[in-house]
């Protein structure tokens, strides 16, 4: 990566505001797209460990395909442990009994807290 300018600015921005520390493991909700693409390559220049997740939610067939084929290739060519998921059918089939708990409208979600490295989970 070349652009010591962008490399400079992401690694003063984390430094500041104490998101990472040196070396810490992170890891990068994949998409493909160019943001997450710049991210994944930008830490991994500043020497994060990092890994990566893709989530192909296959609601564009082919393209939703095509996104997950670019993802693998990328983090094959980088080194970047990869996990990919398939499918949005098992959160609906999840989601699908807590909506109707709490009465009409009613949606109950539950939000998992961030995972940063040296934390233990793996």
């Amino acid at each position: 990566m070349r652009n010591n300018g962008l490399l400079r600015s992401a690694a003063d921005t984390i430094r500041r505001y104490d998101m990472l520390r040196p070396g810490e493991r992170v890891l990068v909700a994949l998409s493909g797209g160019a943001d997450s693409v710049s991210l994944l390559l930008v830490l991994q220049a500043l020497g994060y460990e990092v890994r990566a997740f893709h989530l192909n939610h296959c609601l564009r067939g082919a393209e939703s395909d095509r996104d997950e084929a670019f993802c693998r290739a990328l983090c094959a060519e980088r080194g970047v442990p990869l996990n990919v998921k398939l499918g949005v059918d098992r959160a609906l089939r999840h989601c699908r009994p807590l909506a109707g708990k709490g009465g009409r409208g009613d949606r109950t979600a539950r939000a998992l807290p961030p995972a940063r490295a040296g934390g233990g989970g793996g």
